[in-house]
């Protein structure tokens, strides 16, 4: 029986695998958690979602600002050439965005607001924002100074004691992962 990845016939060249394909990933069925965030599980949360959005090749949206609003009023040129917004239409596209870019803005949107409690969710309310937007105001909004991350890791670090009743395997990933993230914060 042969192992490894399934050929594909829309394979250009034999040697390299279609990069193309889609992976499905139903959302509502493998991420139905939402939560309320805090300074505390706002890295956890991050991690989780950038995960789900690098699967469905769209982390680009909340990393980098791939898409642009303008509001209509701003915009000298003819507004004909512009695509307007369908949750706001006081605003429009900037020139140069596709639908392409507009769909993944917009999935990428709705995975970040359908994964927060409803207290979170009105931090980043307002039609006019992209997923950028919503990404840094979180960052902003829950993100420890690196004083007080390290400190608290310190603290982790120097009351972590090894309980007889837990695996000793689990209590040195759990120091070794302490561990990792203190020197990647120095």
């Amino acid at each position: 029986m042969r192992r490894g990845r399934p050929s594909s016939s829309n394979t250009t060249n034999p040697i390299i695998p279609n990069t193309e394909t889609t992976i499905s990933f139903n959302y509502s069925e493998n991420f139905n958690k939402i939560i309320e965030l805090d300074t505390d599980n706002y890295l956890t949360w991050k991690n989780k979602i950038l995960y789900l959005l690098t699967i469905n090749n769209i982390a680009d949206y909340v990393t980098t600002n791939k898409v642009k609003k303008l509001r209509k009023k701003d915009v000298k040129e003819n507004l004909d050439d512009y695509i307007t917004d369908k949750f706001d239409d006081t605003l429009v596209y900037d020139i140069g965005t596709n639908e392409s870019d507009i769909k993944n803005d917009i999935t990428a949107k709705w995975i970040i607001i359908n994964s927060l409690g409803e207290k979170t969710q009105k931090l980043i309310e307002g039609n006019g924002k992209t997923a950028y937007d919503l990404w840094k105001i979180l960052q902003e909004s829950f993100t420890k100074s690196l004083a007080r991350r390290k400190m608290e890791l310190k603290e982790r670090l120097n009351n972590s004691k090894y309980d007889e009743d837990q695996d000793i395997n689990i209590f040195i990933a759990n120091l070794q992962n302490l561990i990792d993230e203190f020197e990647k914060n120095r």
